[in-house]
């Protein structure tokens, strides 16, 4: 599903270039990027809520939210600059330290490898995390004293404390045993699509103990890629990939006990069976729940795993005629005391949101919490204190994105931004305020700081220079429309961008600018300053440009996105011959 290109086909009735205010080149398009929107600001809150950490003249700045005021300084630029080139940081949960990562190599789409330091804010002092090759991945524990990581396919711990670490597991190495970290197949495969990968190693809340996916990818075939340079001759890497009818890596779950030094295996036996282990979270209560999928995608079971018991259980079942949608099974959450946990299924035929008891769910149990002819899109999370989730869903119409407030309790949903277009949100850890940032297909983001009841509190981005830019030259505005699909019953929704001056007596080439694959959207009503730039470069030349999603594409339903399934290809060439 990830592997499916955008195809252009185009229509050849040419007609003459249209006049434009002031014409677009491909430099301003893909050079100069002139039309590219600001970007909402990338706030790192802190966990009160109520502050958040950016950089500022080369230190790591604490910032008050409501006035967006410096607070503190938090890591001074000397820190910095003695670490050398830094590329990103994690703090503890309780800002008494930071993980700075630096002069970072890439691996694969996602994994690096990389030096780490920390630094203790309390002693102004800083340490590199481990001298003996470069890191894989690295993770503070919840409190903040322990560091696990990830070297030579080996994982290790290190207490901050005392500086001593500890190599957990001994079996690691290149193109065999890989502990902590994913294989090319999870990565590439199983990472969340807004995500920096997929994760493999998880600490208990309280911070005693450790848990992680071990990959033995020793009967997986191998693939070699070639790396052309500049060099006369190119490069090569071998690694492991599992083609069609290949072995996958067998893969297991082990939980690492820090207080006694014990490593238990939750799913006994589970790597001689040909089934995925894409994910592992902790309960509040430091109980571990594994996802278990098996290869076909079509059943997902979430173990639940007592460390002091080793025992297990099972939490829940999911099956799909087609194929359970992880990223949709991706916002597990669990509710403090055992109050049970929020899943998002598609069982009704939609995406929603249900709440579900901490026991094999019975159905007297289970309780929806969202309901309606619309697809729950992102899962921002619960306030249990409050009582209070949020949400954002496909509405009010598929092309759509709006933010939504719903109760725990079942109480009718509060909508939070009315209006069409794409409406998104990133909150705070207490969910007291969010950041609100909004677009249309023909207008540029903006971005404001809200309460939780959608007040507005400052304004933080509003590209008043794009929307200046594309009245110099000439945007034309992109329309939506519907056609009908090969089957002439189903309606798909499309959109459609002519020239500024468009005459109906005249023939035009048209470019069917189209991506298709399963759940994906090119029909949204969002802005792209990107492609969509040069879309307006065809545009002043005479072309006209048209994107139509597809059966097979996102936020109209299961039963739409799934109709493809065993049949990739068919009914979208189909629909987009029919348009």
């Amino acid at each position: 599903m990830r592997s499916i290109v955008p195809v252009f086909f185009l229509l050849l009735v040419f007609a003459p270039a249209a006049p434009a205010q002031q014409a677009i080149t491909l430099d301003d398009c893909f050079s100069f990027f002139r039309f590219y929107p600001q970007p909402a600001p990338d706030f790192r809150f802190t966990p009160d809520g109520h502050h958040y950490i950016q950089e500022e003249d080369g230190a790591l700045v604490e910032f008050d939210l409501g006035t967006g005021l410096r607070s503190r300084t938090l890591v001074p630029d000397e820190v910095l600059k003695a670490v050398g080139n830094w590329d990103d940081y994690t703090f503890s949960r309780d800002l008494s330290k930071v993980l700075l990562r630096t002069n970072t190599q890439p691996v694969y789409r996602h994994s690096v490898t990389a030096d780490y330091w920390v630094y203790d804010l309390k002693t102004a002092k800083s340490e590199r995390l481990y001298r003996g090759g470069p890191v894989q991945f690295a993770v503070f524990s919840d409190p903040g004293n322990r560091v696990a990581f990830v070297t030579g396919n080996n994982l290790y711990v290190k207490d901050i404390t005392t500086g001593t670490t500890t190599q957990v597991t001994q079996d690691g190495a290149p193109n065999a045993i890989i502990n902590g970290i994913p294989d090319w197949v999870y990565e590439e495969e199983f990472s969340p699509p807004d995500g920096d990968g997929m994760v493999a190693t998880a600490w208990s809340p309280d911070g005693n103990k450790l848990a992680f996916i071990r990959f033995d990818e020793r009967e997986v075939p191998e693939f070699q890629l070639s790396w052309y340079a500049a060099a006369p001759y190119p490069k090569y890497t071998r690694f492991k990939f599992p083609k069609v009818g290949s072995l996958n890596s067998r893969v297991s779950v082990h939980v690492y006990d820090l207080k006694t030094g014990k490593l238990t295996q939750p799913l006994a036996g589970s790597e001689d069976r040909d089934i995925y282990l894409p994910r592992i979270y902790w309960t509040p209560d430091n109980l571990l729940c594994i996802y278990e999928l098996n290869r076909e995608q079509d059943n997902l079971s979430l173990v639940l795993y007592d460390p002091e018991q080793d025992a297990t259980g099972l939490l829940l079942y999911e099956n799909d005629p087609a194929y359970v949608d992880l990223d949709i099974s991706d916002n597990l959450t669990f509710l403090p005391d055992g109050n049970g946990f929020l899943w998002l299924s598609e069982s009704d035929g939609h995406t929603h949101l249900y709440r579900l008891p901490m026991h094999p769910a019975a159905a007297v149990g289970i309780q929806q919490l969202t309901k309606g002819d619309f697809d729950v899109t992102e899962f921002y999370g619960a306030d249990p204190y409050t009582g209070k989730f949020y949400y954002q869903a496909a509405t009010p119409t598929p092309m759509d994105r709006q933010i939504w407030e719903g109760s725990l309790s079942g109480l009718p949903p509060r909508l939070l931004t009315p209006g069409p277009g794409t409406h998104d949100a990133v909150f705070t850890p207490d969910f007291a305020f969010f950041i609100h940032k909004h677009a249309t297909l023909n207008t540029p983001p903006t971005a404001e700081l809200c309460t939780r009841d959608g007040s507005v509190l400052r304004s933080l981005l509003r590209n008043e220079h794009i929307i200046k830019l594309r009245e110099t030259y000439g945007f034309a505005p992109v329309e939506f429309f519907t056609v009908k699909a090969a089957d002439d019953s189903t309606n798909l929704n499309a959109w459609m961008l002519r020239p500024l001056d468009f005459d109906t007596s005249r023939q035009y080439p048209v470019l069917f600018d189209i991506y298709g694959g399963p759940g994906s959207q090119t029909v949204l009503n969002q802005y792209d300053g990107y492609i969509g730039a040069w879309r307006q470069l065809l545009a002043q030349k005479g072309y006209i440009v048209v994107s139509v999603d597809n059966r097979g594409t996102g936020a109209r339903g299961r039963d739409f996105k799934k109709c493809t399934q065993l049949q990739l290809g068919h009914l979208e060439t189909e629909d987009q011959i029919a348009a």
